[in-house]
């Protein structure tokens, strides 16, 4: 598995791994006890040390830069802005499955609006489909259209009605004149 595949967690654990030896080899050196071995023992805990630092760094850099774009993107789709690209290059599972997931969202949600848009011009022949039975807009949305429709269908109906009862009203005053 190459290191950009692994998760946070696997991340952690190789380089604990990694440490761990190195802290085991010191020990064993140091057990041995001589100036030589003692010398050893110091290089390999500062080079462990320094190793320790620039994994947490490099872990860190990796979640911290890609979660700040995460929040920025957000941000904005928040504030309702729907044309962002929800892509994470080179960022770790964690991140990756979590900007897919508000990709998902994001085209959910253009779908929803193109919808709303074509209802507000007067096609209520749409079909809105929600995307699973959770789907409390996409329900919300396809019941409310169902309901105008039945609306607008008794609206015209009544005034259906009313045209022709002005129109009897009409043919019956001429017939009085």
């Amino acid at each position: 598995m190459m290191w950009s595949e692994m998760t946070l967690k696997n991340k952690a654990i190789a380089g604990c791994s990694a440490v761990t030896a190195l802290m085991l080899a010191a020990a064993y050196f140091t057990y041995q006890s001589t100036e030589g071995a003692k010398l050893i023992v110091y290089i390999l805990l500062a080079v462990t040390i320094a190793a320790s630092i620039l994994t947490a760094v490099l872990i860190t850099r990796g979640v911290a830069e890609p979660l700040e774009r995460i929040v920025e993107m957000t941000s904005l789709f928040a504030d309702g802005n729907l044309n962002m690209d929800f892509e994470q290059d080179g960022a770790g599972v964690e991140i990756t499955s979590l900007t897919r997931s508000l990709k998902r969202l994001n085209e959910g949600l253009r779908g929803l609006t193109a919808s709303v848009e074509r209802i507000t011009q007067g096609d209520l022949g749409i079909a809105i489909k929600p995307r699973s039975e959770g789907d409390a807009l996409g329900l919300a949305l396809r019941d409310m259209v169902r309901s105008l429709y039945v609306v607008v269908s008794k609206v015209r109906a009544g005034s259906e009605q009313i045209k022709n009862i002005s129109m009897n009203l009409a043919n019956s005053g001429r017939q009085l004149e």
